[in-house]
């Protein structure tokens, strides 16, 4: 019965485990663009503020108003980009890894249940 039930059997083990690893797969390629992003994002921020103040400062030496409006704008833009830089940072340092650990649940879930499908399947072809 044990050789009968061979190739269902590691078919169907083999498709799981392609299935996983192409999960994990995936689990690991967002969080490496996650990180992809915020590098992107913090050093674009950083060059966009400081460039913003750079030209706010020149500005306030030739007329007050407009020089304070480029400060203001750039320091706005170094907080957007700060923020955004968090949130991307806690998706892929703190939520990706949570995802990882519930998707590690589910594969022993899934091994321990192969388990009952092998018995139910053994018990089928002793019925043939």
């Amino acid at each position: 019965i044990f050789a009968a039930t061979l190739p269902i059997t590691l078919s169907i083990l083999a498709a799981t485990a392609f299935g996983f690893g192409f999960l994990f797969f995936c689990v690991a390629i967002v969080i490496l663009i996650s990180i992809g992003t915020l590098i992107f994002v913090t050093a674009a921020g950083t060059l966009v503020s400081v460039f913003g103040l750079i030209f706010g400062v020149s500005q306030m030496l030739n007329s007050m108003p407009v020089g304070l409006y480029e400060c203001g704008v750039a320091i706005m833009i170094g907080a957007f980009a700060l923020a955004i830089g968090i949130l991307v940072y806690n998706f892929a340092v703190r939520f990706m890894p949570i995802v990882a650990k519930w998707l590690i649940k589910l594969v022993h879930f899934v091994i321990r249940k192969y388990r009952e499908l092998y018995v139910n399947l053994k018990k089928e072809c002793i019925g043939l």
